[in-house]
């Protein structure tokens, strides 16, 4: 595969690309080093690419990995972070909560629309698997969410406001 080609893969699947890399590492600035990673793989690995995999679910592959690369050594959001009040920034800080593979899992269906044997291709486990890992991630960010209301509750109750 040239250079050219893969410009063009790229082009084409960009913004799944830029949307798994976002979503997967919650900070633009790791989620452009994880794209140019992929990218710098995926230039190296074109020659030897499996050919049963869809070019797009190889590229979104690629970037899964590297987001699990960028994962290890870096800790969880701790339990005493400030809240969040904008949705999307509450959703990255619950996100960033669940293991990569399961953070991975969901946002490629639910945040990119992707089926159950899509994400697994991607991932590279059974449809069966890809599913429990997306079920998992519900659950994390459910768990998260009751714990985050939790922790507001008993912040409202330390400090009430006047009224």
């Amino acid at each position: 595969m040239r250079h050219d080609d893969l410009a063009e893969l790229l082009d084409r699947h960009g913004d799944l690309v830029w949307a798994l890399a976002l979503h997967a590492t919650g900070d633009e600035a790791l989620a452009e080093r994880v794209v140019g990673q992929a990218w710098a793989n995926a230039e190296r690995l074109a020659p030897r690419r499996d050919r049963s995999i869809a070019e797009r679910w190889w590229l979104l592959r690629l970037v899964h990995l590297e987001c699990e690369t960028a994962a290890r050594g870096t800790s969880p959001v701790p339990l005493d972070a400030p809240l969040a009040d904008d949705p999307a920034a509450v959703l990255a800080q619950a996100l960033l909560t669940l293991p990569v593979r399961r953070r991975s899992a969901w946002v490629m269906h639910e945040l990119m629309g992707l089926r159950a044997v899509d994400v697994a291709a991607v991932l590279t486990t059974s449809e069966w698997r890809a599913q429990a890992l997306v079920v998992e991630a519900r659950k994390g960010l459910v768990a998260h969410f009751v714990r985050r209301e939790r922790r507001a509750v008993q912040q409202r109750l330390a400090h009430p406001t006047p009224a």
